[in-house]
Formats: structure tokens, sequence, C-alpha cells
């Protein structure tokens, strides 16, 4: 088989602008590989590779020359999409659970807040000592109270609820292109070929 690989503007690639490089860091070019076999028939496929390293002034300044293909991205995906949503959404639950635990500390400090400014009045410590203590105390509840808001997890869970393997055969390039977007925010591609995806 003879293969010819160009950059086009009149496909839709499925996975441009999220597969980034896992050297360099840059996005990947998208591209459309076609071969032809002995018989002159054409094959075309789609695939993605970083431009660092095959062309342009930079040339070879990445070292990652390997080449993904987008129906292996595909099955990969589709393949890791629902334990990797389901893992992602335990260890959020986990760590939920974990951050309401600090009910109790923040309770016990306000009451510390308490405690120290009777002790002031009292004239048991001094201004000096109630400003400083009041100040460190202060400072963990406000570390206690903040926490990173919810995620938004509806999309992932959305997956989950679905066959999702039968509902995305029947989507086009297009559909299938909104659909990546809507659950992923990037997708890493190492030069051992493995990939690593963040939701």
């Amino acid at each position: 088989l003879k293969m010819n690989v160009r950059a086009s503007q009149k496909e839709t690639y499925i996975f441009s602008g999220l597969v980034r490089c896992g050297s360099c860091g840059a996005a990947l070019s998208a591209q459309t590989t076609r071969r032809k076999d002995a018989n002159g028939k054409i094959y075309k496929y789609h695939c993605y590779r970083c431009q660092a390293h095959y062309s342009g002034p930079g040339r070879c300044s990445c070292s990652n020359g390997k080449v993904l293909y987008e129906l292996t991205l595909e099955k990969y995906l589709l393949s890791q999409i629902r334990p990797d949503i389901e893992k992602v959404v335990l260890d959020y639950e986990i760590g939920a659970a974990a951050a309401a635990d600090n009910s109790a500390r923040i309770a016990a400090t306000e009451k510390k807040i308490s405690r120290l400014k009777d002790l002031y009045l009292n004239e048991i410590i001094s201004i000096e000592e109630y400003r400083a203590d009041r100040e460190k105390l202060e400072a963990d509840l406000a570390g206690l109270h903040n926490t990173p808001p919810a995620p938004d997890f509806s999309a992932l869970r959305a997956v989950l609820s679905v066959n999702i393997e039968e509902i995305y055969t029947g989507m086009d390039n297009a559909e299938k292109r909104r659909f990546w977007r809507g659950i992923l925010k990037q997708i890493t591609f190492r030069e051992d070929r493995s990939i690593v995806l963040s939701y």
C-alpha cells in the first residue's frame, strides 16, 4: 500500500483541537491519510500527529513522531469511557464525603474564637495576644470554608444511563465531535502510544 498524508480543511475531524502531544503539549494536527492498494482502490483515514515533529521551521523540535488514527482513538474511548466516568464520579463523591467531615472542625474553630473573646474580656490575655490568636483561627476557618464548587457531572452521568456504544454508531462525524467535546477536556497522546483522558 502506498500512503499519502495531507492536511484538509474540508474534512470533519472528530477530535481536532482536543488531542495534545504528550511531549511538547502542542495540539496535534488533524490530517487525512490516503492509501492505495495494488488495484488502485483508495482508502481514506483520519489521523493526528505532532506538526512540530514533521514540518515547519521547528521540524523535529518535538520527539513525538507517532501517528494516532481516528478509528483507533474512537475504539479506545468507547472501551474506556464508562469505567473512566464511573471512577471520576466515585472519586469526587469520596472526596466530597471527606470534605463534609470539615463541619465538625469548623464548629470547633468557631467555638475557639468565641472562647478567645471571653479570655480577652476577662483580661486573661492581652489585646495583642487576642488579635494574633484570632487572626490565626480566622485563617484556619477560611481554609475550612474554602471548598471548591461541585463540578457539573450531568453530561457524564447521562453517558452512564444509556447504551452509548449503540447510539454512537448512528452519529455522523459532526455529532461525534460535539459528543466528545461535551465530555472531554483534553486527550493527551504520548510517545509510547498511551492515551491520557481529562474530563
